[in-house]
């Protein structure tokens, strides 16, 4: 074998780490441009199942009903860590499953802070933002966006 002991192909090392640190040689080679900042954005999806009810709606939909919702939350920050992450899609999952947790096969009307403001798709959007926001406060990145649906053809989106 070429190389002694490691493994290599036509591309290069085949050695997950030996592949990291190549392309980390490859993209500090690369010239930076000027004057531009980059941004790099990650995005996670989660369902769940609750029921709620419109007040002050005049329609189907101010009876009590359920959907089985989709959230996604987009991250955005400037730099990635020396793993070359943005963030990691687990941490993101385990706090999204920290918000699903309070919501999940629970009738919305009942639970703050939906017991006082419209469980809307909008309003859940945003208290998914919130909740996001909070549990990252530590993290250099940003909740860019959260985009619910009710379901497969309507969503609402929350940007702060």
């Amino acid at each position: 074998m070429p190389n002694g002991n490691r493994r290599t192909s036509r591309r290069g090392p085949t050695n997950r780490a030996a592949r990291v640190i190549e392309r980390g040689r490859r993209f500090s080679a690369m010239p930076k441009c000027e004057n531009v900042s980059s941004m790099f954005e990650v995005s996670v999806e989660q369902t769940f199942a609750s029921a709620h009810a419109l007040r002050n709606y005049k329609g189907k939909c101010e009876n009590v009903h359920g959907h089985n919702w989709k959230v996604q939350v987009v991250i955005e920050g400037e730099k990635l860590d020396e793993t070359g992450l943005l963030v990691d899609f687990i941490d993101v999952k385990n706090l999204m499953a920290q918000v699903i947790e309070k919501l999940d096969h629970q009738h919305l009307n009942e639970i703050p802070p939906f017991d006082e403001i419209n469980p809307s798709a909008e309003n859940i959007a945003e208290y998914f933002y919130r909740r996001m926001t909070q549990g990252l406060a530590d993290a250099p990145v940003r909740v860019q966006s959260v985009k619910i649906w009710e379901t497969d053809i309507q969503s609402a989106t929350f940007k702060p």
